[in-house]
């Protein structure tokens, strides 16, 4: 996690279509950057560049357990702070998992686990993603791109429904 104690930064974040959009925040000296990665130990969110000459001071992951672990508190602060945030991608994320019935009316600590600690994964156009009789392991939460149903019969392939930005695979089977 980084403290900004002198200069500017832009933040460049992704929307749901998973495109960086430029400048989506100004981070001003007293701000901070990074708390995300640092709570739930995932991948970083956003983008920060520096707008001009800046000093930071940095805090690395075993420091920030020592810092916890004395002051509980500031950890909650930090997670509330992280509740508010409302770029787009969260969103729309928020959306999908809202979507899952199971998931309905969950409390924005939890909401924001899942959000932020799956980890996205890209496959290339033409990828099997799933096929017949797979082992149910995951929900998948489709943000952006075209997925084809599809089934074989007499050796043709017939599309049964195309999957568009929005939907969500597999959330009944793996609730079983």
């Amino acid at each position: 996690m980084y403290f900004i104690s002198k200069g500017d930064c832009f933040v460049n974040a992704r929307n749901q279509k998973g495109e960086e959009q430029q400048a989506t925040a100004m981070l001003v000296a007293g701000d901070h950057f990074g708390e995300i990665s640092l709570i739930y130990r995932c991948k970083r969110s956003a983008t920060v560049i520096s707008k001009n000459y800046n000093s930071l001071a940095r805090l690395q992951f075993a420091h920030w357990r020592e810092i916890i672990s004395e002051f509980p508190s500031y950890y909650e602060h930090l997670r509330c702070w992280v509740y508010s945030y409302q770029d787009e991608r969260k969103r729309f994320v928020m959306k999908m998992l809202e979507a899952i019935p199971v998931f309905k009316g969950l409390k924005s600590r939890i909401i924001n686990h899942l959000i932020y600690s799956n980890e996205p994964v890209a496959y290339p156009e033409g990828s099997t993603i799933l096929k017949s009789f797979d082992q149910c392991n995951s929900i998948m939460l489709l943000e952006c791109g075209e997925l084809e149903v599809y089934t074989e019969f007499d050796s043709h392939e017939f599309v049964l429904e195309k999957l568009h930005p929005g939907t969500v695979i597999n959330y009944r089977e793996y609730m079983i």
